[in-house]
Protein backbone atom coordinates (compact mmCIF):
# COMPACT_ATOMS: atom_id res chain seq x y z
CA UNK A 1 0.00 0.00 0.00
CA UNK A 2 1.75 3.09 -0.87
CA UNK A 3 2.69 5.61 1.54
CA UNK A 4 1.25 9.18 1.83
CA UNK A 5 3.35 11.58 3.75
CA UNK A 6 0.90 13.35 6.48
CA UNK A 7 0.86 16.61 6.17
CA UNK A 8 0.52 18.20 9.51
CA UNK A 9 -0.54 21.97 9.90
CA UNK A 10 1.63 24.38 10.59
CA UNK A 11 0.02 25.24 14.24
CA UNK A 12 0.57 21.87 15.18
CA UNK A 13 4.33 21.76 13.40
CA UNK A 14 5.16 25.23 15.38
CA UNK A 15 3.71 23.68 18.90
CA UNK A 16 5.55 20.51 18.77
CA UNK A 17 8.45 23.32 18.14
CA UNK A 18 7.59 24.98 21.13
CA UNK A 19 6.91 21.68 23.13
CA UNK A 20 11.06 20.49 21.97
CA UNK A 21 12.08 23.96 23.46
CA UNK A 22 11.50 22.65 26.86
CA UNK A 23 13.60 20.24 26.37
CA UNK A 24 17.35 21.79 26.33
CA UNK A 25 18.63 18.14 25.89
CA UNK A 26 17.06 17.22 22.72
CA UNK A 27 16.36 21.22 21.55
CA UNK A 28 20.01 21.77 19.94
CA UNK A 29 21.09 22.76 16.76
CA UNK A 30 23.75 19.60 16.71
CA UNK A 31 22.83 16.32 15.12
CA UNK A 32 22.30 13.75 18.29
CA UNK A 33 22.55 10.92 16.31
CA UNK A 34 22.62 7.58 18.30
CA UNK A 35 23.13 9.37 21.67
CA UNK A 36 19.18 9.12 20.96
CA UNK A 37 19.51 5.59 23.08
CA UNK A 38 21.51 7.24 25.79
CA UNK A 39 18.58 9.99 26.54
CA UNK A 40 15.72 7.43 25.67
CA UNK A 41 17.80 5.30 28.39
CA UNK A 42 17.40 7.77 31.09
CA UNK A 43 13.79 7.64 30.22
CA UNK A 44 12.41 4.07 30.23
CA UNK A 45 14.11 0.78 30.11
CA UNK A 46 15.31 -0.27 26.38
CA UNK A 47 14.81 -4.05 25.56
CA UNK A 48 16.98 -4.79 22.17
CA UNK A 49 15.92 -7.16 20.53
CA UNK A 50 16.12 -8.38 16.86
CA UNK A 51 13.07 -9.68 15.25
CA UNK A 52 13.65 -10.52 11.64
CA UNK A 53 10.08 -11.22 10.83
CA UNK A 54 8.44 -7.91 12.91
CA UNK A 55 7.33 -5.11 10.06
CA UNK A 56 7.26 -2.75 13.10
CA UNK A 57 11.01 -1.44 13.95
CA UNK A 58 9.94 -0.84 18.06
CA UNK A 59 7.16 -0.23 20.13
CA UNK A 60 6.00 1.14 23.88
CA UNK A 61 4.64 -0.67 26.41
CA UNK A 62 3.69 1.12 29.82
CA UNK A 63 3.14 -0.38 32.88
CA UNK A 64 2.31 0.51 36.60
CA UNK A 65 4.80 -0.91 39.10
CA UNK A 66 4.52 -0.42 42.41
CA UNK A 67 1.90 1.96 42.08
CA UNK A 68 4.60 3.63 39.19
CA UNK A 69 4.00 4.28 35.51
CA UNK A 70 7.04 2.49 33.99
CA UNK A 71 8.05 2.71 30.29
CA UNK A 72 9.22 0.35 28.31
CA UNK A 73 10.52 0.44 24.67
CA UNK A 74 11.76 -2.39 22.28
CA UNK A 75 13.81 -1.80 19.70
CA UNK A 76 14.30 -4.13 17.25
CA UNK A 77 17.78 -4.50 16.42
CA UNK A 78 17.10 -6.65 13.22
CA UNK A 79 16.13 -3.45 11.53
CA UNK A 80 19.88 -1.20 10.42
CA UNK A 81 21.06 0.93 13.25
CA UNK A 82 19.49 4.48 11.08
CA UNK A 83 16.21 2.87 11.63
CA UNK A 84 16.74 1.93 15.11
CA UNK A 85 17.75 5.89 16.30
CA UNK A 86 14.56 6.86 14.28
CA UNK A 87 12.08 4.71 16.69
CA UNK A 88 14.30 5.77 20.06
CA UNK A 89 13.53 9.09 18.87
CA UNK A 90 9.78 8.73 18.03
CA UNK A 91 9.14 6.86 21.50
CA UNK A 92 10.66 9.32 23.15
CA UNK A 93 7.95 11.37 21.80
CA UNK A 94 5.36 9.38 23.16
CA UNK A 95 7.15 9.29 26.49
CA UNK A 96 7.85 12.86 27.09
CA UNK A 97 4.01 13.03 26.77
CA UNK A 98 4.09 15.14 23.17
CA UNK A 99 0.35 13.98 22.71
CA UNK A 100 -1.37 15.09 25.70
CA UNK A 101 0.51 18.68 25.24
CA UNK A 102 -0.62 18.69 22.13
CA UNK A 103 -4.05 17.90 22.97
CA UNK A 104 -3.83 20.88 26.02
CA UNK A 105 -2.35 23.83 23.92
CA UNK A 106 -3.25 23.02 20.21
CA UNK A 107 -7.22 23.45 18.67
CA UNK A 108 -6.11 21.98 14.98
CA UNK A 109 -4.81 19.17 16.80
CA UNK A 110 -7.91 17.96 19.02
CA UNK A 111 -9.91 19.04 16.11
CA UNK A 112 -8.08 16.92 13.46
CA UNK A 113 -6.91 13.89 16.43
CA UNK A 114 -6.94 10.28 15.69
CA UNK A 115 -4.44 7.94 15.65
CA UNK A 116 -2.57 8.76 11.96
CA UNK A 117 -2.03 11.98 13.38
CA UNK A 118 -0.45 11.18 16.73
CA UNK A 119 2.07 8.48 14.81
CA UNK A 120 2.78 11.63 12.39
CA UNK A 121 3.15 13.77 15.04
CA UNK A 122 5.84 11.51 16.65
CA UNK A 123 7.38 11.39 14.00
CA UNK A 124 7.94 15.25 12.86
CA UNK A 125 8.89 15.74 16.61
CA UNK A 126 11.53 12.60 15.88
CA UNK A 127 12.71 14.31 12.30
CA UNK A 128 13.02 17.97 14.05
CA UNK A 129 15.36 16.52 16.71
CA UNK A 130 17.16 14.19 14.83
CA UNK A 131 17.54 16.67 11.82
CA UNK A 132 17.39 20.35 13.32
CA UNK A 133 15.71 22.28 10.94
CA UNK A 134 18.22 25.12 10.30
CA UNK A 135 21.62 22.90 11.06
CA UNK A 136 19.48 20.70 8.21
CA UNK A 137 18.76 23.01 5.80
CA UNK A 138 22.54 24.65 5.87
CA UNK A 139 24.00 20.90 5.17
CA UNK A 140 21.05 19.97 2.03
CA UNK A 141 21.08 23.28 0.96
CA UNK A 142 24.67 23.41 0.45
CA UNK A 143 24.71 19.75 -0.91
CA UNK A 144 22.12 20.47 -3.96
CA UNK A 145 23.56 23.86 -4.58
CA UNK A 146 25.08 22.59 -7.81
CA UNK A 147 21.59 21.66 -9.29
CA UNK A 148 19.57 23.97 -10.64
CA UNK A 149 15.59 22.74 -11.15
CA UNK A 150 16.42 18.87 -11.55
CA UNK A 151 18.90 16.36 -10.63
CA UNK A 152 20.22 12.97 -11.76
CA UNK A 153 18.78 10.11 -9.28
CA UNK A 154 21.85 9.06 -8.66
CA UNK A 155 22.75 12.05 -7.79
CA UNK A 156 19.99 12.51 -5.25
CA UNK A 157 20.45 9.07 -3.66
CA UNK A 158 24.31 10.01 -3.06
CA UNK A 159 23.36 13.31 -1.83
CA UNK A 160 20.32 11.41 0.47
CA UNK A 161 23.19 8.77 2.08
CA UNK A 162 25.48 11.81 2.75
CA UNK A 163 22.23 13.66 4.99
CA UNK A 164 21.47 10.16 6.28
CA UNK A 165 25.64 9.69 7.32
CA UNK A 166 25.21 13.31 8.49
CA UNK A 167 22.01 12.64 10.68
CA UNK A 168 22.35 8.85 10.98
CA UNK A 169 18.30 8.75 10.52
CA UNK A 170 17.13 6.05 7.21
CA UNK A 171 16.41 7.31 3.83
CA UNK A 172 12.57 7.79 4.34
CA UNK A 173 13.14 10.06 6.72
CA UNK A 174 15.65 11.93 4.57
CA UNK A 175 13.52 12.13 1.92
CA UNK A 176 10.22 13.69 3.79
CA UNK A 177 12.43 16.25 5.67
CA UNK A 178 13.74 17.42 2.32
CA UNK A 179 10.29 17.74 1.44
CA UNK A 180 9.25 19.55 4.51
CA UNK A 181 11.89 22.31 4.14
CA UNK A 182 10.99 22.94 0.59
CA UNK A 183 13.76 21.20 -1.20
CA UNK A 184 11.74 18.82 -3.09
CA UNK A 185 7.69 18.69 -3.73
CA UNK A 186 5.25 16.69 -1.49
CA UNK A 187 4.75 14.30 -5.02
CA UNK A 188 8.34 13.96 -5.71
CA UNK A 189 8.92 12.96 -2.12
CA UNK A 190 6.39 10.20 -2.15
CA UNK A 191 7.56 9.13 -5.44
CA UNK A 192 10.51 7.91 -3.76
CA UNK A 193 9.92 6.57 -0.61
CA UNK A 194 7.19 4.38 -2.63
CA UNK A 195 9.26 2.89 -5.06
CA UNK A 196 10.76 -0.25 -3.50
CA UNK A 197 13.02 -0.49 -6.33
CA UNK A 198 15.17 2.76 -5.16
CA UNK A 199 14.53 1.12 -1.12
CA UNK A 200 15.55 -2.25 -2.00
CA UNK A 201 18.75 -0.69 -3.35
CA UNK A 202 19.69 1.82 -0.75
CA UNK A 203 21.56 -0.58 0.84
CA UNK A 204 23.87 -0.98 -2.35
CA UNK A 205 24.54 2.48 -2.30
CA UNK A 206 25.62 2.63 1.17
CA UNK A 207 27.96 0.08 0.59
CA UNK A 208 29.12 1.10 -3.19
CA UNK A 209 29.79 4.91 -1.87
CA UNK A 210 31.02 3.52 1.88
CA UNK A 211 29.24 4.43 4.11
CA UNK A 212 30.32 2.38 6.29
CA UNK A 213 28.27 3.41 9.55
CA UNK A 214 24.77 2.66 7.58
CA UNK A 215 22.84 0.21 6.73
CA UNK A 216 24.26 -2.28 9.83
CA UNK A 217 21.95 -4.58 11.48
CA UNK A 218 23.39 -4.69 14.94
CA UNK A 219 21.05 -7.60 16.43
CA UNK A 220 21.88 -6.65 19.77
CA UNK A 221 19.77 -8.29 22.47
CA UNK A 222 19.75 -7.32 26.22
CA UNK A 223 18.34 -4.29 28.82
CA UNK A 224 20.85 -2.55 30.51
CA UNK A 225 22.05 -3.41 34.00
CA UNK A 226 20.09 -7.28 33.18
CA UNK A 227 23.01 -9.50 33.92
CA UNK A 228 23.76 -8.42 37.44
CA UNK A 229 19.59 -8.28 38.05
CA UNK A 230 18.94 -11.57 36.89
CA UNK A 231 21.60 -13.45 39.41
CA UNK A 232 19.89 -11.16 41.81
CA UNK A 233 16.66 -12.96 40.58
CA UNK A 234 17.98 -16.70 40.37
CA UNK A 235 20.07 -16.15 44.05
CA UNK A 236 16.28 -14.98 45.58
CA UNK A 237 14.70 -18.36 43.82
CA UNK A 238 12.20 -16.03 42.36
CA UNK A 239 12.23 -18.20 39.25
CA UNK A 240 13.19 -21.69 38.60
CA UNK A 241 16.78 -22.47 36.93
CA UNK A 242 14.98 -23.60 33.52
CA UNK A 243 13.48 -20.30 33.17
CA UNK A 244 16.70 -18.51 34.08
CA UNK A 245 19.15 -19.93 31.76
CA UNK A 246 16.28 -19.32 29.32
CA UNK A 247 16.15 -15.95 29.66
CA UNK A 248 19.98 -15.62 29.62
CA UNK A 249 20.08 -17.58 26.33
CA UNK A 250 17.54 -15.53 24.82
CA UNK A 251 19.56 -12.48 25.53
CA UNK A 252 23.05 -14.00 25.25
CA UNK A 253 23.85 -13.56 28.86
CA UNK A 254 27.03 -15.49 29.67
CA UNK A 255 26.11 -17.65 33.12
CA UNK A 256 30.14 -16.62 34.22
CA UNK A 257 28.98 -12.48 35.18
CA UNK A 258 30.33 -9.47 36.83
CA UNK A 259 29.15 -10.84 39.99
CA UNK A 260 31.69 -13.64 40.08
CA UNK A 261 34.78 -11.23 39.69
CA UNK A 262 33.47 -8.93 42.80
CA UNK A 263 37.20 -9.78 44.56
CA UNK A 264 39.57 -8.79 41.64
CA UNK A 265 41.55 -5.90 41.82
CA UNK A 266 42.29 -2.89 39.75
CA UNK A 267 45.81 -1.37 40.34
CA UNK A 268 45.86 2.01 38.84
CA UNK A 269 48.94 4.19 37.63
CA UNK A 270 47.97 7.63 39.11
Amino acid sequence: MPMNIPVLPDTIQKEIQKFIENYPYINTNEPIRDSIFEILDDKCIILYYPQENEENDGSLIQKYINDKLTNFVHINTYKVIEKQVFTAAHELGHILTLHEYLLENCDEYNQKHDKDIEEAAMNYFAALILMPTEYFTDKATSLFKNHEHNIDLYDFIKIALNLMDTFFVPFKAVVVRLYEINIISKKTAELLINNNIILNEINDYIKIYNFTRLGIRSQKKGIKGYPELISKVEDAEIFNSRKINNTRNKLDIPVNNLIETNNLKINLEI
